[in-house]
């Protein structure tokens, strides 16, 4: 990444929030429909403060890496073991900190494979999220649009998604993360509103909830809303780039726990509300849902946006990294866009 184009918290916060706000939400109310409304809300608030305190250990092992590279630099530069002894941070070292790499800390604590083993599935995993997202631009552009092929839409976006991803720093992808909250929230919000009518019109009909196919807890299929809430969480592997990208990382702890809570808030609200409105009717994705029509069209075509826009975010950490593979010594990572075109 380009180091000399650094982001504020304002635009971290951004990005973290984008991470997480991928095509995973969108199979949140059926996995409430797995699980239950009341089994189905602690266990999402579980896994939050679950993944958030994980995350918060990681960041941990990266401040001990850095006091050890400090160690190092102060051993080479005074020539004494013994008056190289560095006990913390300084608060105001934040030029000097640049945060480590997955990889770094794979390869402290397992060495050389423990490194390529975390490159690997970091690589695998963001790729597989991005596949995704093609998938899921093709099927529903081409359901709006049914002149138009699923191929071409996917060829048209990737093209574009390769020109926006030869953006040298998450900092100036920080508006495109605002553009893909916007429209997450839109279709999010329309999603919810027709699913309260959904349920209005069969409460007026004599529907109870009961009826309705909805309860606090389902013991049977409970295990599957794991799976769903756990992909929910998809920005995981995103953490060290944006703090890597910020101008002041030490502030990062404060930026994730906002964003945890902000991401945790419209999961639940947003998985609940569609679940209960739909009832037993809820699908797998639930824009499945919504009438075929033109606010249909209208939502799924928003919802498109908001992944069209995840997708630099997500993909970012893959060119990281192969940036680092192009450029070891990492000269000419930084002169120009060439290596993204390359990685595109």
């Amino acid at each position: 990444a380009d180091q000399g184009k650094k982001a504020g918290s304002v635009a971290a916060f951004a990005n973290m929030v984008n991470s997480f706000f991928g095509s995973g939400v969108l199979g949140l109310p059926f996995g409430f429909k797995n699980a239950g409304t009341w089994a189905g809300a602690v266990t999402l608030v579980f896994i939050a403060l679950t993944a958030n305190y994980c995350i918060k250990v990681l960041l941990k092992c990266q401040d001990l890496l850095q006091q050890e590279r400090k160690r190092e630099r102060a051993r080479r530069e005074s020539g004494e073991a013994e008056e190289a002894s560095v006990t913390g941070l300084d608060e105001n070292d934040d030029e000097e900190y640049v945060p480590a790499s997955y990889g770094e800390i794979g390869y402290a604590a397992f060495g050389k494979w423990g490194k390529r083993t975390v490159d690997f599935a970091l690589c695998l995993t963001q790729v597989g999220f991005c596949c995704i997202y093609m998938i899921f631009l093709g099927t529903n552009l081409n359901d709006i649009f049914p002149s138009v092929s699923p191929a071409t839409f996917v060829w048209t976006c990737f093209v574009l998604e390769s020109l926006i991803c030869m953006l040298r720093s998450l900092k100036w992808l920080a508006p495109f993360s605002v553009m893909a909250e916007v429209s997450t929230v839109v279709g999010l919000l329309v999603t919810n509103i027709y699913a309260i009518g959904n349920l209005l019109s069969k409460v007026d009909n004599g529907t109870t909830i009961d009826r309705h196919g909805v309860s606090a807890f389902h013991p049977l299929t409970y295990p599957m809303f794991f799976g769903v809430a756990s992909a929910t969480y998809e920005g995981i592997a995103l953490v060290i780039p944006i703090q890597r990208s910020m101008e002041k990382p030490k502030d990062y702890p404060m930026v994730l726990d906002r964003a945890f809570v902000l991401v945790t808030v419209v999961f639940l609200v947003s998985g609940l509300t569609s679940y209960i409105g739909f009832g037993a009717e809820t699908q797998s994705i639930i824009t499945i849902n919504l009438p075929d029509n033109y606010i249909g069209d209208s939502v799924v075509f928003v919802l498109c946006i908001a992944i069209f826009f995840t997708y630099p975010i997500q993909i970012f950490v893959v060119f990281e990294l192969m940036e680092g593979w192009m450029y070891p010594d990492g000269e000419g990572a930084g002169e120009d866009a060439a290596c993204r075109g390359q990685a595109a």
